[in-house]
């Protein structure tokens, strides 16, 4: 069996992912209460940015994830 060796986590890394998590997170809350909270244009102009949000942080920690082997 083939064992991977871990490197440690990057500065960068250890304060970028709890970063992503927090901004996937609210751009989802924000994105659900546009459905509740306005009609129109303004649900509109505030619920594509944050879906942009949410898939850049979806993407961005699937880039960073622990790329291990089973």
């Amino acid at each position: 069996m083939d064992h991977v060796k871990h490197r440690p986590p990057t500065t960068s890394e250890s304060v970028m992912k709890p970063l992503l998590w927090l901004l996937l997170v609210v751009a989802l809350i924000v994105n659900v209460s546009t459905s509740f909270l306005w009609d129109g244009l303004t649900q509109v102009a505030v619920s594509i940015p944050t879906g942009v949000l949410f898939l850049g942080s979806a993407v961005g920690l699937w880039l960073l994830r622990d790329k291990q082997q089973a």
